[in-house]
């Protein structure tokens, strides 16, 4: 019989939507809390710390208190909606001493077994322990980008392409590769016919037989976690010959029949768990030389790759045959009892040189104890900034656009419109491929806030031309696909387009955030370049206004 702590935990549950979300979130001041001591050690009260953590709650003493009932569960509540304080405040005394007592009782116990919460930052998914400083000083970081064939941007930007990228990562791998895809589709003649594939899938086709010889020739164990269903045609035509032909161990994981609804959107290559690519680009030729990518690729960093593994290794393990049932129960008991320790968020980021840097997530219900949802990454991003703020992203979408019916979700937009209220300089480029009928009026009523409090508010659409002999092939695929923003002081380079369904709608996604608040003006580099990047998009003859 569930107790009547549980049942009220369960009411406040149900009540807790996006409709509050913002509000939360303008309180979201994580500290070394009363969850993070007790989670770190097994206790049963992470449960519920992940459990409200995936609805957007924060544990701050002012705003939760600690119950511990006489069946030996340990709950965290919400304590601030009226209707809840009057039924809690008759136990407050008692449930506060007794968590106090609890803490006491168990700090020895952390001292004992070593597992205080900055040994478990330090980490690894193997067991190890990283040197932290020595990671901090030989990680890199560098811009990658893919061009569309025939385009030329007037300003010269400081980065590397995709390409070379991947190609590095592939050929330099000594002992393992994985990759999270949402499509794998290298080879052109999935979708053109033999006459033009060379000409416009080569360096896709080179990407395959890279991984080819590293799978077959150089037995590279190679790992690949792929979304399903695909969505377009030869979407996942590599990935399925890649596994019959032994060149790689491949999964599928197919997010709406685990939990009814998502997509598994997430791009990256980790080599070695040292190196690692994470950006807007598919595992597919177009977005090679057909489509406008951005990402990062980083290089001799043994922690942060290790760190971004986890979100690999936790998709890996839910597309595994166990969990192909109609009967999710194994599931959920995964998910609430195999929690990797994640090494950096928001409050412990990694420090290299003058910037810190971290790996967010979505959704939030897959997120291990400690990783940050890459919405509030975003939303830290817009709210912190004072001087500009340049969004650049395919599809721009306040609601749920595929998500039947479609509902409004206003959380990154009304952030949007603070910052142009606080007189920040906004910028977005964004390619309205898909409903353009919905995203151009949110856009317009954005831009039409321009010089509101001497703030500058403008909207560009990013179009790129197809040759005429080629429309009828791609008329749909040569397209701006980016996924970042940039202020400044804060960068964040994701996978997910901006729209309910990609942050809140169960669909996965991953977000390199990095910050050079530390840093004097002249030392913040990647800022420096990123921006640069934006603008040369921005100043393009092929971007007109909306």
């Amino acid at each position: 019989m569930p107790s009547k702590q549980t049942k009220l935990l369960r009411n406040i549950s149900k009540d807790f939507s996006t409709t509050n979300f913002e509000h939360n979130y303008r309180q979201r001041k994580m500290s070394t809390s009363f969850c993070e001591i007790t989670g770190g050690i097994g206790l049963r009260l992470s449960t519920l710390c992940r459990a409200y953590s995936r609805r957007g709650m924060t544990f701050r003493n002012e705003s939760f208190v600690p119950l511990i009932s006489c069946q030996g569960e340990n709950y965290a509540v919400k304590t601030n909606k009226r209707q809840n304080v009057q039924e809690i405040n008759a136990s407050n005394n008692y449930f506060k001493k007794a968590s106090k007592l609890l803490i006491v009782l168990l700090l020895p116990v952390a001292l004992l077994f070593g597992f205080s919460c900055e040994g478990l930052k330090k980490q690894a998914i193997h067991g190890n322990f990283l040197n932290e400083t020595e990671c901090s000083q030989t990680c890199r970081i560098k811009l990658v980008q893919s061009t569309p064939d025939n385009l030329t941007f007037a300003t010269v930007t400081r980065s590397h392409s995709t390409y070379s990228a991947w190609n590095s990562l592939i050929k330099n791998s000594k002992k393992e590769l994985i990759l999270a895809a949402y499509k794998t589709s290298l080879r052109g003649k999935h979708v053109l016919n033999d006459d033009n594939c060379q000409l416009h899938s080569n360096q896709g086709s080179k990407i395959y037989d890279a991984l080819v010889e590293a799978g077959l020739k150089r037995k590279i164990r190679i790992r690949m976690i792929e979304n399903y269903p695909p969505k377009d045609k030869g979407d996942n035509e590599d990935g399925i010959n890649f596994a019959k032909t032994g060149v790689i161990s491949r999964r599928n994981l197919n997010l709406e029949y685990l939990f009814g609804g998502g997509r598994m959107h997430t791009k990256f290559i980790i080599s070695d768990f040292e190196h690692f690519y994470l950006g807007s680009a598919n595992l597919d030729w177009r977005s090679l030389n057909q489509k406008l990518e951005l990402g990062i690729i980083v290089e001799n960093c043994l922690c942060l790759a290790k760190d971004l593994s986890n979100i690999f290794e936790k998709y890996w393990e839910i597309a595994g045959d166990k969990y192909k049932s109609d009967n999710n129960e194994h599931l959920e008991k995964y998910l609430e009892t195999n929690q990797r320790i994640i090494a950096y968020n928001e409050q412990r980021p990694l420090s290299i040189s003058n910037e810190h840097v971290l790996a967010d997530a979505s959704p939030r219900s897959l997120n291990d104890l400690g990783r940050d949802w890459d919405l509030f990454a975003i939303l830290n991003a817009i709210e912190k900034t004072t001087k500009f703020l340049y969004i650049e992203v395919m599809d721009y979408f306040p609601m749920f656009v595929y998500n039947l019916p479609r509902r409004y979700w206003p959380v990154i937009d009304n952030a949007i419109r603070r910052a142009i209220l606080r007189g920040v300089e906004v910028k977005i480029l964004t390619a309205a491929i898909h409903f353009p009928e919905y995203s151009l009026r949110f856009l317009s009523s954005l831009e039409a806030l321009n010089r509101i409090n001497d703030s500058s508010m403008e909207v560009k659409i990013f179009k790129v031309p197809t040759d005429v002999s080629m429309q009828h092939i791609m008329k749909r695929e040569r397209r701006m696909h980016t996924k970042f923003l940039v202020t400044d002081t804060v960068a964040v380079i994701g996978t997910s387009n901006w729209s309910g369904d990609y942050f809140d709608g169960g669909t996965t996604g991953v977000a390199f955030v990095l910050n050079q608040t530390k840093a004097s003006l002249e030392k913040r580099h990647f800022i420096r370049d990123l921006r640069y990047i934006f603008l040369s998009h921005w100043l393009v003859i092929v971007s007109t206004r909306v």
